[in-house]
Order: C-alpha cells, then structure tokens, then sequence
C-alpha cells in the first residue's frame, strides 16, 4: 500500500503534509494537559476549553480553505498556512510564558479575565486555523489524484503514515523532555519544524 502510494509522486507529497499535520497536531494535544496544568496552572475545565478550541479552529481553517479555493484542488496557500502554523506556535511559546503562574489551580472565568489567558486561547484558534488550511487541500489531492482502482490503496497508505509520523512524534516529545527542554520547547521545536515545512512547501509550488 505504501508503494502504491508513494508511486504517484503528487499523492506521496499530499501523504507527506497530512502525514506532518497529525505529527505536530499530536505534540501540542499531547501536551497540552501538562501547559495547563503545570505552567498556567489551571483546572481540568479550562484543559477542555483549549482542546475545544483548537478543535474549533481546526473547523474554521478547513472552512475557510473551501471558501479560498472556491472548490479548486490546490495547495497554493500550503507555505503561507505552515508558516501560520509556525509564527502562532511561537507566539504560544512566547503567551505561554507571560501566562504562567503558581500556585492553586484556576477556572474558566478568572482564566479568560485575564488577557494572558485570552492570548493563549488566540494561538491555539490560529494554530489550529492555519493546520486546517493547511491539510485540506491534501486530502483532496490524495482522493482526487490516485488511481481510481488504487484510491482505497492510497487512503490506507496515508492512514498508516500518518500513524508513524504520530510515533515517531511521540517518541521525539518523550527524548526533548528528558533532556530537559520542557512543554513550553516542545512548542518551539514544532514551531521551528513547521517553519521548515512552509519552506518544503513554497520549493514545491515552484517547480
């Protein structure tokens, strides 16, 4: 299945970006109950409150694709959704920092009273919204460009790289926090790596 997939060379490209997106949408879900809880210091209400809006982002980014595109099949605007990708995972480690605390854990409402709170919040919505519209226009490219008698083949490769790259993603988390670089650099490193992926990207959309 693999080969079958990597055998049409825009399909094995689409692989590898949807591929990236679960990579990196598994560090920041990974890790995102350990930012809570151990930097800002907040309850398990405020944990689903971020997932719900990363969640949310993801939706309105993939909406917004559609309505950018206007239908069309193309992955014009991946360089500029993986570098959206990267400047609002720097800036979550930047807010992440203004808004960590000590101390007893907080709600909801003193969270969002708080324009640190609201910051974080914002990062994850754009991050999410620039992942959407960044990995839409590959799945399309993945249904649309195989085989018709191999299309099935090429989805189940993609769901099987998709699953090494979350390994592979979870296994690097696991040896960046045991070298002591915390939560708050796993979100750096992702950032810096979704930089490098925009730059992939923009080489792709010139040839």
């Amino acid at each position: 299945m693999l080969r079958t997939a990597t055998s049409h060379r825009e399909v094995n490209r689409a692989v590898i970006g949807i591929s990236w997106f679960w990579a990196v949408g598994a560090a920041y879900l990974g890790q995102l109950p350990a930012f809570a809880k151990e930097i800002l210091a907040v309850d398990q209400q405020v944990v689903t409150l971020m997932l719900a809006t990363f969640s949310v982002g993801i939706g309105a980014g993939s909406i917004a694709c559609e309505r950018m595109l206007k239908g069309e099949i193309s992955t014009r605007f991946a360089a500029l959704a993986a570098l959206g990708m990267a400047l609002a995972g720097l800036d979550l480690y930047w807010s992440g920092g203004l808004a960590a605390r000590t101390g007893s854990e907080i709600g909801i409402g003193d969270f969002l009273a708080t324009l640190a709170g609201l910051h974080v919040l914002a990062d994850l919505f754009l991050l999410a919204a620039f992942g959407g519209l960044f990995t839409v226009p590959f799945y399309a490219i993945v249904q649309a460009r195989s085989e018709p008698s191999q299309r099935a083949r090429a989805v189940a490769a993609n769901n099987i790289m998709n699953a090494i790259y979350v390994v592979v993603s979870s296994v690097a988390v696991v040896l960046l926090l045991r070298a002591g670089i915390g939560v708050r650099g796993v979100f750096l490193v992702a950032a810096a790596g979704n930089a490098l992926v925009g730059f992939w990207a923009w080489r792709l959309l010139r040839r």
